[in-house]
């Protein structure tokens, strides 16, 4: 590392930018929800301060209704663990129901 101030200033921005851009990134995740509580889904991931919207009334998984949930990913986790999956871990959640 140099021992230039002004370079070690412009590193350590850098650093700090890069963390807070993965911190407050937006992701979306799709989940198959049983017909018979869709709104009632909707609703409570909404009241955790996420965005979450109806995208199929007849999805492929049994022509259950899809729902879009936009969020911080920890804040999805959070609420997909309370509302949906309790199990669910991280890994699961990027690999399965995050939309590429």
């Amino acid at each position: 590392m140099t021992d230039n101030p002004y370079a070690k200033y412009i590193s350590e921005q850098a650093k700090s930018v890069a963390y807070r851009g993965s911190i407050l990134r937006e992701e979306t995740y799709e989940f198959d929800v049983v017909d018979d509580e869709v709104k009632r889904f909707v609703s409570n991931v909404s009241k955790m301060g996420l965005k979450a919207k109806v995208v199929n009334m007849k999805g492929p998984g049994g022509d259950n209704p899809v729902v879009s949930i936009s969020g911080k990913p920890d804040q999805v986790l959070k609420a997909v663990r309370k509302l949906y999956d309790p199990d669910i871990d991280k890994s699961e959640l990027e690999q399965f129901y995050k939309v590429k």
